[in-house]
């Protein structure tokens, strides 16, 4: 008899916890309602919508990405707890908090529990874009011209990683261990370096508003759902990049060693040692050269959304050209 007890009490205890968040979010709907307080905004939906369309294309159902969504908006509630300095509580001043932690606990729970279903291995041309991306990041945005020494000596460390990758892509170079090691390395961080500048700019837009110019609007649009569609790599990039950091003692520690090691492993392990052909590379190379040449003089779409819009569909574009010319070579039934 112990089990259905057991069994009974746990549904019960499910349901009193459901009922207080439907209550608590009926709330939260009636105190924004009547201070005008819009709590979702246009930019937030492109950008969750991002993270939806890519977590169902990585799971292919939508079962899980629906529990996803429930879960981060329950833990998302603790937006409305109490600050450590908040001596007088505002329910109001938290309003705004509430879908930041919503779009942090989705993101970086995604990327914890789904790790190996969002891990998809680094390749050679993906370095290759980042690598031509990070140049034209640097000359759009002209930091060659910044007296400072500091800066220069980062850009100088970038553009000779950048070199590194081109060149390794056009000779056939060997991906040794520790090229995959270090190739991977640098593509989670021109990545990272991508996705900080990305939500800096997409939120100094002041998101997307109805103002009459579909132009403007579309293109902070697909800015912020270009956005949602990167994030869960995002986060899974830049948590393989902090787990390099140590903490306290802990180059005395030998688990740190460990850990280290394991990650390293990771990181050889997720980038694929297939190469690039020295043809598809000059191809690579000429064809987004060309579009970042374009777009710096002419300045047709900001600069993250060209880069991004770069880095997602030009892998795909490939798939689809070999996938039609490994068609045509195949025998028809009338042959």
């Amino acid at each position: 008899m112990k089990k259905p007890v057991k069994s009974f009490f746990s549904r019960t205890y499910v349901i009193l916890f459901a009922l207080f968040v439907l209550g608590f979010t009926i709330y939260i709907i009636y105190r924004a309602s009547i201070n005008n307080h819009n709590i979702f905004s246009l930019s937030f939906i492109f950008l969750l919508l991002g993270l939806i369309f890519e977590s169902y294309l990585v799971l292919q159902n939508w079962k899980p990405v629906f529990w996803f969504l429930i879960g981060s908006y329950v833990f998302s509630l603790c937006a409305f707890l109490p600050g450590k300095h908040e001596y007088v509580y505002t329910f109001e001043d938290h309003f705004e908090a509430l879908p930041y932690v919503f779009l942090c606990c989705y993101t970086f729970g995604f990327a914890v529990f789904k790790t190996k279903e969002t891990t998809e291995p680094l390749t050679e041309g993906i370095t290759l874009l980042l690598s031509l991306a990070i140049i034209y990041w640097v000359i759009d945005h002209g930091f060659w011209e910044i007296d400072n020494w500091f800066i220069r000596c980062l850009i100088i460390i970038c553009l000779v990683l950048s070199a590194f990758s081109i060149i390794s892509s056009l000779l056939h170079i060997t991906l040794s261990k520790k090229m995959r090691l270090a190739l991977s390395i640098w593509s989670s961080f021109v990545l990272l370096l991508f996705a900080i500048e990305s939500i800096y700019r997409a939120y100094q837009n002041q998101g997307v508003q109805l103002t009459g110019n579909f132009y403007q609007e579309f293109f902070i649009g697909l800015q912020f759902f270009l956005l949602g569609v990167s994030a869960i790599y995002i986060a899974q990039n830049a948590m393989m990049l902090i787990e390099f950091m140590p903490g306290r003692k802990a180059f005395f520690n030998s688990v740190y060693f460990k850990e280290l090691k394991e990650l390293k492993n990771r990181h050889i392990q997720r980038y694929s040692d297939e190469q690039l052909s020295s043809k598809d590379s000059v191809i690579t190379i000429i064809v987004v050269g060309t579009l970042y040449t374009i777009n710096y003089k002419f300045n047709f779409l900001p600069r993250q959304t060209i880069i991004w819009v770069t880095i997602v569909l030009t892998p795909f574009v490939f798939r689809l050209f070999y996938l039609n010319r490994a068609s045509e070579k195949l025998p028809t039934s009338a042959s």
